[in-house]
């Protein structure tokens, strides 16, 4: 891998390969969450393979998430059997 973006092409690739191997998940199926999230994995998370986000938001200054996020986002995870992938490049 060169860059980061390849590096997030690539886990998505390999989601998106794991849920369809492993959850059923139709291929070219893509839920994307805009509000909470916790309410999208209740509704959805049989359909979801795997969450992409960003630990800290390094465009337009630092952006730390809330104490807490990452904790909650590794359980709904762990609870609903989806990737947990994180962008870490800035």
């Amino acid at each position: 891998m060169n860059t980061g973006a390849e590096g997030v092409e690539t886990a998505l690739k390999i989601a998106r390969k794991w849920g369809h191997e492993k959850k059923n998940i139709l291929k070219d199926e893509l839920i994307l969450m805009t509000q909470s999230f916790e309410k999208i994995f209740k509704e959805k998370g049989d359909k979801i393979a795997g969450f992409l986000f960003k630990p800290v938001q390094g465009e337009a200054g630092v952006v730390i998430p809330p104490e807490g996020y990452l904790k909650i986002v590794r359980e709904l995870c762990t609870k609903y059997n989806v990737l947990m992938i994180a962008d870490e490049v800035q």
